[in-house]
């Protein structure tokens, strides 16, 4: 669901950019009551704050629609993810056979590695 929300505020972003760049001189010549002349020379400064904002949101999505979930695997291969791990329950996980260890195990149960901490 977060990732859900994610995706739709970025979108909100991108189109919320497109409106300030189409319509932002015509707005600021209606509520702040400016000239035609005075809200042209605005239009530069609203295409790229627009841009600036659309790329913003751009990335937002990309990145909400490519990003993985860590998950870790316990010895009976189940997959947990990191989040749902216990803070205090933190272990070593071999890098050669991704065996978890106890936290303070200098070599891997499993497969015997060196542990780097």
């Amino acid at each position: 669901m977060a990732r859900f929300i994610n995706i739709f505020g970025s979108i909100i972003v991108m189109l919320v950019a497109v409106i300030m760049g189409l319509f932002g001189a015509l707005i600021s010549m209606l509520f702040f009551n400016i000239g035609i002349i005075e809200a042209l020379t605005l239009i530069p400064l609203f295409v790229i704050s627009s841009i600036v904002v659309f790329i913003i949101g751009l990335a937002a999505f990309i990145y909400e629609l490519t990003k993985k979930e860590i998950t870790l695997k316990h010895e009976n291969n189940v997959p947990v993810n990191i989040s749902q791990m216990n803070k205090e329950k933190i272990v070593m996980v071999c890098s050669k056979c991704v065996t978890h260890n106890e936290r303070d195990a200098k070599f891997c149960k499993g497969c015997g590695n060196a542990l780097v901490k």
